[in-house]
Order: C-alpha cells, then structure tokens, then sequence
C-alpha cells in the first residue's frame, strides 16, 4: 500500500494496477535517501529503512521541482539553438 502512495504521488499520471506496481518495484530496487527523514532510518549511516518508512514529500517536492527546472532549462536551450541567427 505504501508504494501505491509514493508512487501516485511521484507519477500521478499513470495507471498504477498490480502489474505496473510489481514492475516498478522489480526494476528500481535502489532508493534516494534524499526522500526520507534520517528517523525513517534503522542506521545512522542512511542505508536500510524502516518496514514502514514513508517518503517525506517536502524533501520529494524540492527534488521533483528541482528535475522540473533543469527539464525547463533543457527545453530552454534546445529552443534558442533552434531559432537561426539572421546576420545584420
């Protein structure tokens, strides 16, 4: 359950049925540990989280928006090589 949660939140777009919640858990095996708050850890070194671990979403928000501005900056760029340069 707490995967279909984190999931929706992180791909609210996507159609999370068993198959797709099974791929998604067979394929990405390794989390960030940017999205957890260090209580959610059973370690002071970070690296194995708790049965019930919940992801903290102001940490998951600055992330994703962080992926957003660089996906903006990108779009940005490829525009303005885009656009020929007309000499004067």
């Amino acid at each position: 359950m707490m995967a279909l949660s984190w999931a929706k939140y992180c791909w609210p777009n996507e159609d999370w049925t068993h198959d797709s919640l099974l791929a998604l858990h067979t394929t990405n095996k390794v989390l960030c540990g940017r999205h957890f708050a260090s209580s959610q850890f059973y370690d002071d070194k970070r690296q194995k989280l708790s049965k019930f671990a919940v992801p903290d979403s102001t940490e998951l928000d600055e992330v994703l928006a962080e992926k957003e501005n660089i996906l903006k900056q990108n779009i940005e760029q490829s525009a303005s090589q885009l656009i020929p340069k007309i000499p004067f």
